[in-house]
């Protein structure tokens, strides 16, 4: 009776430890992810979005008598942007990741290093980087799109021929 009362608290012990470091490792990757600004990162791929959009509906040559309803589409996406691309919602999420991928001492370390003069330069930088770096994964797409499409093609002719016999 003694040996299962002392194994329990031996439970209770360890599941507290490891609760509060859990807690400790969610605090820091909070702020991790304050000092990292994920937050303006989320909002500035929600104006990526809304402006890709907006670009779609100009390709589409919108008659002018029509563009307040084209503009109608233009709010609804950002009603869903809003809603289902916010920080609030999230947050939480974001927190799981970082628990999950990084240990206690590396968010530690991330919190430095976003805290740093090349942290906080590399967060003022980003935007301009991501947009280049997506302008030039879409200029490649460009050249490989055609060439998956022929690939695609040929295997499809093959799979399909009809047996010679």
């Amino acid at each position: 009776m003694m040996y299962k009362k002392l194994a329990m608290i031996a439970l209770l012990l360890v599941a507290s430890v490891a609760s509060a470091d859990e807690a400790k490792q969610r605090a820091l990757a909070e702020e991790m992810l304050k000092a990292s600004q994920a937050d303006a990162v989320l909002e500035n791929m929600s104006k990526q979005v809304n402006a890709m959009f907006a670009q779609t509906v100009k390709q589409m040559n919108v008659p002018e008598e029509r563009q307040a309803e084209a503009e109608k589409y233009q709010q609804r996406l950002n009603k869903i942007l809003e809603e289902e691309m916010s920080w609030n919602k999230l947050k939480g999420q974001f927190i799981d990741v970082y628990v999950d991928v990084f240990s206690e001492e590396e968010l530690k370390e991330l919190v430095d290093f976003y805290n740093s003069p090349v942290g906080k330069k590399l967060i003022s930088k980003m935007p301009r980087l991501m947009q280049k770096s997506m302008g030039l994964a879409q200029q490649q797409m460009q050249t490989i799109i055609p060439k998956i499409k022929a690939l695609s093609q040929e295997m499809q002719a093959e799979l399909y021929q009809q047996p010679q016999g």
